[in-house]
């Protein structure tokens, strides 16, 4: 076992926040607003400035902020762009502050806290704001005043990595998981789950007689880009070749779960046979399963992008369950397949252990498959 530590930029909220319209009660923290990942600290104030809030596919460019004055504080809608782009380009033309309603967030389901990638550049406070907040300040008078008691440092965090003595070193197949949660949860199946499951099968494999190397890792640092993945894929050099496969799990044990397979858009060769396995268990088992392109957003994302063979299951998070899926899996049509995701319920209570065993013995059958083929994948 190794501890593969890197620098990365630490976010923390410091206390509570402020969101206030003159003459209205302040907005509510959690259900009204949050600040982002990386958002700039500061106590701001000045008269709101909406752009393109109907037309939000136009505030992408930077012509899009031309009305805005110094210290205005402007309201935005997400466009065809990141946040931070939206950020950059109204702190460019001398905004105070930005406020982004989402209408993915609303007062039913509360606001997430989305990231703006890095805190390299962002000089102010940056709001996210559910979808009723937004339209509520939208042409709305009066002086705003923002509080975002936040902080971003750099600190030290460990990867921890884990191989078996045995086996082929240059075939080593790697499964891992993220051990970080969001500060907004304890994260339980985001990402307990997959961490606790990977333990229970390197439990399980520990002494027995490889043909290829297993290596288990446990990534830091997810939540806030892929920083531990996307570190030890760089610092591996020509060593990444003897990767013959990287399997990921993040989230098999959503309670509202439908049971996914990765299918990435892209994905290198070899990545077809992961999940053809997973096609094939599933079907033998009689259990019903979905091809999902994941986009490399969790941490086989940088193996992906390397040309390593990648694959992994999943059991849905913010996604909303289908009628045809409550055919297929049963649950509660209309709520999101994990309505616990990126929030403070995602606790013990948030797991589904049926599925949770499913997907260990699937994850269990693949790794004692290619860590016993003498062929490779790629």
């Amino acid at each position: 076992m190794s501890l593969d530590y890197f620098s990365f930029p630490y976010f923390e909220v410091m206390g509570p926040g402020r969101l206030k319209l003159e003459g209205r009660p302040r907005f509510e923290e959690g259900t009204d607003y949050r600040a982002m990942i990386y958002s700039a600290p500061g106590r701001v104030s000045g008269p709101l400035v909406s752009v393109s809030f109907d037309q939000p596919e136009d505030a992408c460019g930077f012509e899009a902020f031309g009305a805005v004055a110094p210290g205005d504080i402007v309201l935005v809608r997400p466009g065809p762009c990141f946040f931070r782009e939206l950020v950059i380009n109204a702190q460019r033309a001398g905004a105070g502050a930005v406020l982004l309603s989402n209408p993915d967030f609303t007062e039913a389901t509360g606001v997430l806290r989305p990231s703006l990638i890095s805190p390299d550049g962002i000089e102010i406070p940056a709001f996210v704001l559910s979808n009723e907040a937004g339209i509520e300040l939208n042409g709305s008078s009066g002086a705003i005043t923002i509080n975002s008691p936040v902080r971003t440092e750099q600190r030290m965090t460990p990867n921890l990595i884990a191989e078996s003595p045995e086996g082929d070193v240059d075939q080593v197949v790697m499964a891992g998981g993220h051990l970080d949660s969001v500060i907004d949860g304890p994260g339980i199946n985001d990402n307990g789950s997959g961490t606790a499951t990977l333990l229970e099968i390197a439990e399980e494999m520990a002494g027995m007689d490889l043909d290829n190397k297993v290596r288990f890792a446990f990534w830091s640092a997810e939540e806030v880009g892929l920083l531990g993945s996307t570190h030890y894929v760089e610092s591996l050099g020509p060593d990444l070749a003897d990767v013959a496969a990287y399997l990921n799990f993040d989230m098999i044990a959503s309670p509202n779960f439908v049971r996914y397979v990765y299918d990435d858009t892209g994905a290198p060769e070899g990545s077809d046979q992961i999940r053809d396995f997973f096609r094939a268990y599933f079907a033998a088992e009689d259990l019903p399963l979905e091809d999902l392109d994941i986009q490399g957003r969790s941490d086989h994302g940088p193996f992906l992008r390397n040309g390593i063979p990648v694959g992994g299951l999943f059991t849905g998070a913010d996604m909303i369950k289908t009628a045809a899926e409550v055919e297929s899996y049963g649950g509660v049509q209309g709520a999101n397949e994990d309505p616990c995701y990126h929030r403070a319920c995602d606790d013990t209570d948030n797991i589904n252990t049926e599925v949770l065993d499913e997907m260990a013995d699937a994850i269990a059958a693949l790794l004692l498959e290619l860590t016993m083929r003498s062929d490779p994948l790629h």
